[in-house]
């Protein structure tokens, strides 16, 4: 949900109106928030929050199994291993650097495979079928694809902690911004500044 207040933000920002009224307005426009393609969204939206919670939890591998049997693997290979003594701020710099780029590498990948691979865009098709977009729409997907994309977040939240703490023997959280990682907000920020005063859209989510 964190990701949806965070789009509504960005949206109330950037959206090029003259008042703060006119950009409520624009933004809920009950047009596009009530049309038959977003109510598909909001309808997926809660059935794969269900999914998930009921069936894919009490199955899938966790991102801390990942990281534990990843750590033992390494401290088999390098029994001997010294972390070097950093600050914390710049442990908290470094986990913030590393989840985000190991994160962004699997969803990149992921999401290039469910174009290039005939069997998988079957699946991922329903996430490019919308007619009109709001920020449940990042959430329209199939739930065949839902499972990939939970073993997808396992895995890179898993590495990304086993890496770190064997490297540096420390438990960190990341730095984030409205529950989005800190590195991809401001990415996505600069992306929506971009494209407002180059393309002049009007609304960005």
């Amino acid at each position: 949900y964190m990701n949806i207040f965070s789009a509504l933000i960005l949206a109330l920002i950037f959206i090029k109106k003259d008042s703060y009224k006119e950009r409520v307005k624009a933004i809920f426009n009950k047009e596009i928030w009530l049309h038959p393609s977003a109510i598909v969204d909001y309808k997926l939206y809660f059935f794969n929050a269900i999914f998930k919670v009921l069936l894919l939890a009490p199955w899938m591998i966790s991102s801390f199994t990942i990281s534990v049997y990843f750590m033992k693997g390494m401290f088999w290979l390098f029994p001997g291993y010294e972390a070097p003594k950093l600050s914390s701020e710049l442990l908290l710099v470094i986990f913030t650097l590393l989840s985000f780029l190991i994160s962004d590498f699997f969803r990149f990948y992921m999401h290039y495979l469910m174009h290039m691979n005939s069997f998988l865009w079957k699946f991922h098709r329903t996430h490019h079928s919308a007619e009109v977009l709001t920020p449940f729409s990042l959430y329209r997907a199939h739930p065949v694809e839902v499972v990939f994309a939970q073993i997808r977040n396992a895995l890179a939240a898993g590495l990304s902690a086993g890496i770190f703490t064997f490297f540096f023997q420390k438990q960190v959280g990341g730095i984030d911004i409205l529950g989005v990682n800190m590195i991809g907000f401001l990415l996505i920020s600069a992306e929506a500044i971009y494209v407002t005063r180059i393309f002049g859209l009007a609304l960005v989510f």
